[in-house]
């Protein structure tokens, strides 16, 4: 069975483009478009993988690593953000992030390196 990944993205575009991608692979994947239903879907679905945006519409991105973290749950974190500052890369990372991607990004390497290797 491939590896089930939960998009978290509440721009329906970037959203669609990452469906696309994982679709045509034939992976499972689920959408959470804002923090709450993140940390609601991820005991239910059980992703391998978050590809995961911080600038949701209810929470702020780096208060649901942490909460992920706390549950001592170890699933990787790939996020995926405008945010740029290096400020918030090391915060990110810091919390328990593995990687940290700026927008826009090339779908084509992100899947490739992280997703797919």
């Amino acid at each position: 069975m491939k590896n089930r990944i939960l998009i978290v993205e509440d721009d329906p575009e970037v959203a669609r483009l990452i469906q696309m991608t994982l679709r045509s692979a034939d992976y499972k994947y689920g959408i959470a478009r804002n923090g709450n239903k993140t940390l609601q879907f991820i005991p239910i679905f059980q992703p391998d993988v978050l590809l995961f945006d911080l600038m949701l519409p209810d929470m702020d991105g780096m208060d649901i690593i942490k909460q992920i973290r706390a549950a001592n749950n170890n699933i990787p974190i790939i996020v995926i953000s405008a945010r740029d500052e290096d400020a918030d890369k090391v915060q990110a990372l810091d919390l328990g992030a593995d990687h940290y991607l700026t927008k826009p990004f090339s779908i084509d390497p992100l899947f490739t390196r992280f997703v797919f290797p």
